[in-house]
């Protein structure tokens, strides 16, 4: 909503201001009755020329708005710019649906890590309350390179997976976490009951911390359209 508003508040302003001023030159029924209420009878134009006056000042009331949000915008692109360049950026993540050979689902995790700092993973986890989908971390891969990894993990649990900070002039480091996907429970509207596969869209949330004197709590999350089998 606030893209669309940013994208064309500009230009419904602008539409506004020709609306008025076709109003206020050429006049309608409407225009025509309020005049003689707010003019006196005697007014030989003057009246009128306030009342174009001050829907002047109201347009520029409205553009200087518009225009605060243009600027308010673009010091937050500056902002998110300089952090960048600081090494204070959050890390981001995406995700890909794919299958072993053997045909299990599996959901491969990238996090990228914009920021200075190492940051360790820790959780990966479905949103919901309670969780419609649990993943369990098969592989850990940090810039191509697998780390090692206990098979015997717990569900959403991340191990020793460490992202180095980003380094200026270097490639952004990132991580691969392939991970298993089951469904704990039949979705609201899923399909049909019955079906094997379930359609599940769930939203991926992921913990980690970056690594500093004082570590920060970071919050990741990204969409997923997951079909599962699902038996009762």
């Amino acid at each position: 909503m606030r893209d669309i508003f940013n994208k064309y508040a500009i230009w419904l302003a602008l539409l506004l201001f020709l609306a008025i001023s076709c109003i206020a030159l050429y006049g309608f029924d409407a225009t025509y009755e309020l005049l003689p209420t707010a003019c006196s009878a005697e007014d030989k134009g003057s009246c009128f020329r306030e009342w174009v006056a001050a829907t002047s000042g109201w347009f520029g009331g409205a553009l200087a708005f518009v225009t605060l949000l243009a600027i308010r915008r673009q010091i937050q692109l500056q902002q998110r710019q300089i952090e960048y360049q600081l090494g204070d950026s959050r890390p981001t993540m995406y995700a890909v649906y794919t299958a072993r050979t053997s045909g299990q689902p599996m959901v491969r995790f990238i996090i990228e890590n914009h920021n200075r700092r190492p940051f360790t993973l820790a959780s990966i986890e479905d949103a919901a309350t309670p969780p419609s989908v649990s993943f369990m971390v098969q592989r850990c891969f940090v810039n191509e390179l697998e780390q090692p990894w206990s098979p015997h993990g717990y569900v959403g649990i991340i191990e020793g997976c460490t992202i180095p900070g980003r380094v200026e002039g270097h490639p952004t480091p990132t991580a691969f976490l392939d991970c298993s996907a089951e469904a704990t429970r039949q979705p609201v509207n899923g399909g049909p009951a019955g079906h094997l596969y379930q359609s599940y869209a769930i939203t991926a949330i992921c913990f980690g911390i970056l690594e500093d004197e004082e570590p920060k709590e970071v919050f990741m999350q990204t969409g997923l359209h997951l079909q599962l089998p699902w038996s009762p």
